[in-house]
């Protein structure tokens, strides 16, 4: 690392962007194959990933989820954030159960909401709410992931309601939670919903 900073200039460069492509069968641009859009049968408007989870950036990310560094959400954006174009419209973290956030102390989605609105002049809104506990989702498969996420979330401003939102999560692993989340703000009535992760992993 540079003195003072936690990504050094060699680390910045190992930073790979994640894949982006347009789904042959949706024409939505998505960063995993195969497109959970697809699989799932609806969703958002996209849904892809800054960058590859791995080396320095895996590292920091899995330093600021897990290892108590909430500092950490400033340098990762930094690092990460001009890897993609961000599609316009309101920022809307991911939540955690209010239940986690107590034990963790912060939602690492909403600490890069934060950061990215700083640099975007992005607004944000905390808009959405888990529901009861679920099982961590580590290890389970994308169908797996799905059952047990099914109505996990709900919309929970009021109206005005945004004209687009971009739902931000740290990492995109099966797509099953942001396509929960696109489920609960487009039951809420949101128009156009992108989905966006720091990381592919």
């Amino acid at each position: 690392r540079d003195r003072g900073s936690w990504f050094c200039e060699g680390c910045r460069l190992s930073i790979r962007p994640a894949p982006l492509t347009a789904c042959k069968r949706c024409r939505r641009l998505v960063s995993l194959d195969p497109c959970p859009m697809c699989e799932a049968g609806e969703g958002p408007d996209s849904m892809i990933a800054l960058a590859r989870l791995e080396g320095p950036l895996r590292h920091a990310v899995h330093r600021m989820k897990y290892g108590d560094r909430p500092q950490l959400a400033a340098p990762i954006v930094e690092a990460t954030l001009l890897a993609r174009r961000l599609a316009p419209g309101t920022l809307v973290p991911v939540p955690l159960h209010r239940v986690r956030r107590r034990w963790r102390g912060y939602n690492q989605a909403e600490l890069l909401v934060r950061e990215i609105a700083a640099r975007t002049s992005q607004p944000w809104l905390d808009a959405l709410e888990r529901g009861g506990a679920r099982a961590p989702q580590v290890g389970r498969g994308g169908t797996a992931r799905r059952e047990a996420l099914a109505g996990a979330f709900r919309w929970q401003v009021a109206l005005p309601l945004p004209a687009a939102v971009v739902i931000v999560d740290d990492v995109l692993t099966t797509g099953a939670t942001l396509l929960e989340c696109a489920r609960a703000a487009r039951a809420a009535g949101v128009g156009r919903v992108e989905t966006l992760a720091i990381a592919l992993g």
